[in-house]
């Protein structure tokens, strides 16, 4: 009598055990995942006097304003002795006042004497609050509120420059915040 070998994996039924051995897999694998998700890596942290709960809710306040900030595109290559972030408080609507936090900060052991921001809109934003600012001695971020209103949809920027004073020498950066504007319709 002569035996029929299968190879293995392709015997009668082995369909089934392959679908059931996928499925027993991807559900060990979202318990997993679910079981890592629930549990802290860090340990319990002993209870702080009040004052250390208000000066790390202040350091956690700053640090989620600063991830909650992007990035604006700068029209320089090279680096420059500022970083200017943004973050647009709202869904930019058409006819809709649109507030713009624009955040300026000196990049570290940069001294900047003086400091004079001015901001200008494409032709689809109309600036509805202070064109211009000035400031002496920038040692850390420096925030302006900028409110502008779109009239048109499409990708519109706010244009921010900056002249820096550096000691003996003067310099200029350039920075665009886009603004995303869909028709309401």
């Amino acid at each position: 009598m002569l035996s029929k070998t299968v190879p293995l994996g392709r015997g009668p039924g082995s369909g089934r055990r392959k679908r059931a051995f996928g499925c027993c897999a991807a559900a060990m694998g979202c318990g997993l995942l679910l079981i890592g998700c629930s549990h802290s890596a860090a340990p319990p942290k002993a209870a702080a006097a009040p004052t250390d709960k208000q000066a790390a809710a202040a350091l956690n306040a700053q640090a989620d304003t600063d991830a909650k900030l992007v990035s604006a595109v700068g029209s320089s290559a090279t680096s420059q002795p500022i970083q200017v972030k943004f973050r647009i408080r709202n869904r930019p609507t058409l006819g809709v006042p649109l507030e713009i936090l624009v955040s300026v900060t000196p990049v570290q052991d940069v001294q900047i004497n003086r400091i004079q921001g001015s901001f200008l809109t494409d032709s689809g934003l109309k600036l509805q609050s202070e064109r211009s600012f000035e400031q002496d001695d920038l040692r850390e971020a420096v925030q302006r509120t900028v409110t502008v209103v779109p009239q048109q949809p499409g990708v519109l920027d706010l244009n921010a420059t900056f002249t820096l004073e550096l000691g003996d020498r003067s310099v200029s950066c350039s920075y665009a915040i886009p603004v995303i504007v869909s028709d309401n319709s």
